[in-house]
């Protein structure tokens, strides 16, 4: 069962220092150019 914990807990490691790394502002600004891009779409078209 130790081999398992260890396991367990380097996963949830990564998924943490995995989802700090994240640089949010870059695909916050991605997200609404895209919204941009649609809405310009549909109000054109």
């Amino acid at each position: 069962m130790l081999n398992a914990n260890v396991t367990i807990e380097t996963k949830d490691n990564f998924k943490k220092i995995y989802w700090y790394s994240i640089d949010w502002k870059e695909i916050i600004q991605k997200v609404n150019n895209l919204r941009r891009r649609i809405y310009r779409a549909a109000a054109n078209g």
